[in-house]
């Protein structure tokens, strides 16, 4: 009776040792884990809607909004005793604890009549003036959010499902904004202190100059003839306003995200098998050829497509019998990434989610 006793009191203090250790060792071990999974499948469910779009199928938003973990305790002991008359008693005894961690998994579709309307609703002015000051260069949120500037369209034809003619006009705009970026970097282009923390809670216009002698330099001088800008102003406004020529207003017209998520599917490099079999519209110029599409967008955003899974991949996700996927190398499709993943996230996160979840326990 002695002996048994002194077994269960080892066990319960072994347990409480142990359960006062694991707990804190468990969030350190299983939060990264959880953390960098969701992430992952985010990301693919993301790229994956992108190929969708592509092909010309609908795009379908999920997130992970909770995740729930059950842990459990099994203990075993056991132990052995020898009984001597002058010796006394003598034993020895083993214990052994068991941690499980049994995690559910609750994913919540992202959609509804808010939700839709606010893919459907321009980026506009103030959003994009919150990324600059985050740190995006003005170069990628022009190509990613702007339409058109003053009369200078940007791959009008990009924002909606593949036409098979025309082809896109961009090399005008994509000299423009190239022309805005290196002037930004140089600190030629001179915003009015505070401006654009201004615009990020109103709609006021922007107001930046350019540095006098930069405006001799040919590429600026073209950047206002394409703009219709004077170039004898002392300065100019970004705004969501009208524009006339020769005048000082920069008139931005932005994309709602949906049209960015078109653009940016242009993309996708689909397999010669698909497009031999039409499973995507193709477009062709005036003499018939096909377009490609990675003028438009190949410096900026381009997925994969391998009939095997990649090698080395920031992301790759299964579809159609091949595999889609952006390469880990290439820096700059994965910081457009990040960038439309920060539009969404705005854009979800201003809508309530909906009441229908899934939840699923993980074996």
């Amino acid at each position: 009776m002695v002996f048994r006793n002194l077994i269960l009191s080892l066990i319960t203090a072994y347990t409480l040792a142990a359960c006062q250790n694991i707990g804190p060792t468990a969030v350190r071990a299983g939060m990264p884990e959880y953390n960098a999974a969701i992430l992952e499948t985010g990301d693919e469910v993301m790229m994956l809607n992108f190929v969708r779009i592509r092909y010309s199928e609908s795009p379908y938003f999920m997130e992970v909004t909770n995740v729930f973990t059950s842990p459990s305790f099994t203990a075993s002991a056991g132990g052995g005793a020898v009984v001597s008359g002058d010796l006394g008693d003598s034993g020895q005894v083993s214990a052994e604890l068991t941690y499980t961690e049994s995690p559910t998994i609750v994913y919540t579709p992202v959609g509804g009549e808010q939700f839709s309307t606010r893919l459907l609703e321009p980026v506009g002015l103030q959003t994009i003036s919150l990324l600059s000051q985050g740190g995006w260069n003005v170069d990628r949120l022009l190509r990613l959010c702007v339409q058109r500037i003053n009369g200078v369209w940007n791959a009008e034809i990009a924002t909606g499902p593949v036409r098979t003619t025309p082809v896109p006009e961009y090399e005008t705009f994509r000299r423009v904004t190239e022309t805005l970026h290196d002037l930004e970097t140089s600190k030629e282009l001179v915003f009015e202190y505070d401006a654009r923390q201004k615009a990020s809670t109103s709609t006021q216009p922007i107001e930046f100059g350019i540095l006098p002698e930069a405006k001799k330099r040919p590429e600026v001088q073209q950047l206002f003839i394409d703009l219709e800008l004077d170039p004898d102003a002392e300065s100019y406004f970004i705004t969501d306003g009208k524009h006339a020529p020769g005048d000082r207003n920069v008139a931005i017209v932005t994309r709602p995200l949906l049209a960015t998520m078109f653009y940016l599917s242009k993309g996708v490099v689909v397999p010669e098998r698909d497009l031999k079999g039409k499973a995507v519209s193709v477009t062709v110029n005036e003499h018939g050829e096909p377009f490609d599409w990675q003028l438009v967008t190949g410096d900026l955003f381009r997925i994969e497509s391998s009939d095997t899974r990649p090698a080395s991949a920031f992301r790759a996700v299964r579809y159609r019998n091949g595999w889609f996927y952006i390469r880990d190398d290439d820096v700059e499709s994965k910081d457009t990434f990040m960038l439309f993943s920060s539009l969404l996230s705005l854009r979800a996160g201003e809508t309530p989610k909906s009441s229908t979840a899934l939840t699923l326990p993980v074996r």
